[in-house]
């Protein structure tokens, strides 16, 4: 499917997942499987940014998922310009495994807070969240 693109901008969501038993869920992808990772990816034409939420966290990490809240949004405008979105999820069923043998997602692993292996996350917004539950 095609990236949505709005005035030169191709939108983006990215998922700090939680689990009913209060764990967090980060995936490994094939390009980068040294990192964890929150789970996200681009929204599609036609695809509202909650229904892209929903499918990302499905596809990388096989949860059934809803939408908390929005927790930051930002501009990156370097290769891309890109409009993106990171939303707290609650997880509410399944098990944690990439559902898209295609796709990008090796592993997806759920974390007790204090297990996260911070100094392997990729993305600084997720460590500076778990960081702030912690105080």
């Amino acid at each position: 499917m095609k990236n949505l693109d709005l005035n030169g901008f191709i939108i983006a969501v990215g998922a700090l997942v939680r689990t009913k038993d209060g764990k967090f869920v980060f995936v490994r992808q094939k390009y980068l499987p040294s990192l964890w990772e929150s789970p996200g990816g681009g929204v599609y034409r036609r695809e509202t940014i909650v229904e892209a939420m929903v499918r990302e966290v499905k596809e990388e990490t096989g949860l059934d998922s809803h939408v908390c809240k929005l927790i930051r949004v930002w501009i990156s405008s370097q290769e891309y310009k890109i409009l993106s979105m990171k939303f707290l999820v609650e997880a509410t069923g399944g098990k944690p495994m990439p559902m898209d043998p295609d796709g990008d997602a090796i592993e997806a692993k759920a974390f007790e807070r204090k297990a996260v292996p911070i100094e392997k996350l990729r993305y600084q917004d997720d460590k500076e969240y778990l960081e702030k539950m912690a105080e």
